[in-house]
């Protein structure tokens, strides 16, 4: 066996919302396990959700700064003679 089975097919993750999903989703995969060794539980757990703390956080900074592009994107150019090349 492939240690795959009763996984979902990998899916490509490019952006910390997705990473955000996937701990989301193992996260609940784990905590609902009932066979899980609760020592071993609790340590995925908190693994997860540190890692889960840190996608949050990137998740915010990349919706900030694809604001902030957003609004460069629609202000008019300001040059000077002096900045022009």
């Amino acid at each position: 066996m492939d240690g795959q089975a009763g996984r979902a097919p990998r899916t490509r993750v490019q952006t910390a919302a997705e990473v955000q999903e996937v701990l989301a989703a193992e996260l609940e995969a784990v905590t609902g396990n009932p066979n899980l060794n609760p020592l071993r539980r609790a340590s995925v757990v908190a693994q997860l959700c540190r890692e889960l703390q840190v996608t949050i956080e990137m998740t915010t900074l990349e919706e900030r700064i694809a604001a902030i592009e957003e609004v460069l994107k629609r202000r008019p150019s300001r040059r000077t003679p002096e900045s022009s090349p």
